[in-house]
């Protein structure tokens, strides 16, 4: 029999009713071809949906990893994002991630740019989502007395896809932004990660 083991799949079909024997759903039950029995273990009928589920009764469904490393700059990339006072800056971009369906795993930065990893909602445009997120940011940030100095960001934005295995590297290296920049250069930096990316890098990138 096919789909058999701990992971075997069941089939229902929760919109049909047996009215009474012989009849489903008020058709009669048609002639199903033998390839058909073989292929899905059981009889099908016209007309019927079916969803698949699991030994342990829950749903099957797709199973989409959207890891993003993503990174963008202040506006010519200027030192307009204080220590001391980013941090609230963080839940903002923490609850609009949420907002929108997606995992914030870690965010972190200097006072000129941001990284952020992110395990987006696979109904999600990751162009519309920057646009929206840097417009929102760049409002909030204006508009308050603790960032006189920020003029916004910058029109670009970095984003690789990662593998879920790559995921520590990225937190330990996003975790360690400030140590990182006492010795490599942001120019440094983005050459690096353009470059482990495939990417062609300009000096014009993210300003």
């Amino acid at each position: 029999m096919p789909f058999q083991g701990p992971e075997a799949r069941l089939y229902v079909y929760p919109h049909l009713k047996r009215r009474r024997r012989g009849e489903w759903g008020g058709m009669s039950r048609p002639i199903i071809k033998p390839r058909e029995r073989r292929i899905y273990g059981i009889n099908l009928h016209m007309n019927q949906k079916i969803i698949p589920i699991f030994a342990n009764n829950t749903i099957a469904m797709s199973k989409v990893c959207m890891l993003h490393h993503i990174v963008f700059a202040t506006k010519n990339r200027e030192n307009t994002l204080p220590d001391g006072v980013r941090d609230d800056l963080y839940r903002l971009i923490w609850n609009f991630f949420i907002g929108h369906n997606c995992k914030l795993i870690r965010i972190g930065g200097i006072e000129n740019h941001i990284h952020i990893l992110v395990d987006l909602n696979p109904m999600t445009a990751l162009a519309t989502l920057m646009q929206e997120l840097k417009s929102i940011t760049s409002i909030w940030l204006k508009r308050d007395a603790r960032f006189p100095d920020f003029k916004g960001w910058c029109k670009e934005y970095f984003a690789d896809s990662l593998s879920w295995k790559e995921k520590d590297g990225v937190i330990e290296y996003i975790k360690n932004q400030t140590e990182h920049h006492k010795t490599v250069s942001l120019d440094n930096e983005f050459v690096r990660i353009f470059q482990n990316s495939g990417q062609y890098y300009h000096p014009n990138d993210l300003k």
